[in-house]
């Protein structure tokens, strides 16, 4: 049986092994700042995604209109079987039903296949190049410097 649910900390920290950014989104879902969301099948995390209301760089999330997507993953054994496809509109869901009017998400360059399914979904305004994930922290909780990204944005 295929559940879409909200994750619990517990879950989340045993998906996770980066400490300092582990503790981040723990903080973050302890705040009521990020919901960690799970697709299971009988009962089995196959998938996650993660959905922060405000975060230090308002184009990601403003704590108002607008809602960042990270962390979207789907364990190997199930990707293109369409399961991710139905977490990310579960949510958008939900978050449409909440009143966000815009949700944003992050997609490197080189990651052709993720770019499709967000075109698909609906993510089709660039805001900006980015190289600074506010969600991967150092042990100051400051962003960390990535692989360069795009920001894209849809309107719910």
């Amino acid at each position: 049986m295929l559940v879409i649910r909200k994750g619990t900390v517990e879950e989340m920290k045993s998906l996770w092994t980066k400490p300092y950014t582990t503790e981040f989104f723990e903080q973050s879902i302890l705040d009521n700042l990020a919901v960690f969301w799970v697709l299971c099948i009988n009962d089995k995390i196959i998938g996650e995604l993660y959905s922060f209301n405000y975060l230090s760089d308002l184009d990601f999330a403003d704590g108002e209109t607008t809602v960042y997507l990270c962390a979207f993953r789907v364990h190997k054994d199930y990707q293109g079987k369409g399961y991710g496809r139905q977490l990310i509109e579960h949510v958008l869901d939900v978050l449409k039903d909440t009143g966000y009017k815009f949700v944003t998400i992050g997609v490197e360059e080189n990651e052709l296949r993720n770019q499709k399914i967000y075109e698909k979904l609906g993510f089709d305004k660039i805001i900006k190049t980015v190289i600074y994930d506010p969600c991967d922290v150092d042990e100051w909780m400051k962003p960390i410097k990535i692989e360069t990204f795009i920001l894209l944005q849809k309107v719910l």
